[in-house]
């Protein structure tokens, strides 16, 4: 596989994370019963977040993928 492709491969994969990340949130952990009692049929996003935060879900391999480029000699 060129770059290009491993490129293009590697940003969807990302985005489709950061994409499940966002709209599960309000209901991460949640089973069917507990969503269905809280807020019914889903016909649209249930919450109003107005700024949402990274958290470890998107953050952290971030980290932890850049400690594998340290080099104490630099």
């Amino acid at each position: 596989m060129d770059f290009e492709a491993y490129y293009r491969k590697t940003y969807a994969a990302w985005l489709g994370k950061i994409i499940g990340i966002r709209l599960g949130a309000p209901v991460e952990n949640w089973t069917h019963k507990q969503i269905m009692e809280t807020y019914g049929k889903l016909d649209h996003y249930p919450v109003d977040y107005g700024v949402f935060a990274a958290d470890d879900d998107s953050n952290g391999p971030l980290f932890f993928v850049r400690s594998l480029d340290y080099n104490p000699k630099t």
